[in-house]
Parts: C-alpha cells; sequence; structure tokens
C-alpha cells in the first residue's frame, strides 16, 4: 500500500494575523521509531501475537522480497 499525499479538506483556514493551517507534524518531526519498542514491550504476549499475525496477512499479497 503507498501512501498518497492528498489536499487537506479538513476545516477552512483561521482568520488569524495570518492564515493558519492544519499542522504537518513530520515537518519537524523524524522520530517515529523511539516509542514502538516500549509500547510493545508492555504488551502482554496475545497482544504481541495479534499484531504479528495482523502484520503478516497484510503483507500476504506483497512481494516475496518485501516479505523478508
Amino acid at each position: 500500500m503507498y501512501v498518497i499525499e492528498l489536499p487537506y479538506f479538513g476545516d477552512p483556514l483561521l482568520a488569524l494575523d495570518d492564515a493558519a493551517k492544519h499542522c504537518d507534524c513530520r515537518e519537524y518531526d523524524d522520530d517515529y521509531f523511539s516509542l514502538t519498542r516500549p509500547l510493545f514491550q508492555l504488551m502482554t504476549p496475545a497482544p504481541q501475537q495479534m499484531l504479528f499475525d495482523k502484520t503478516a496477512r497484510a503483507m500476504r499479497d506483497a512481494p516475496q522480497p518485501e516479505q523478508r
């Protein structure tokens, strides 16, 4: 699945001193992974296995090199 960037169709701009827009946190946040391990370790084995199974099902149609 590919991420497609679409224009933002949310709330209208706010009339402040200048126009305000929805914040795109990706502009200043480059750390997407530091919380994943601690959150995963908080899970019990059953939810961990459910996550593994869900990921495997989602990758079923991916080309073979991406599955490794």
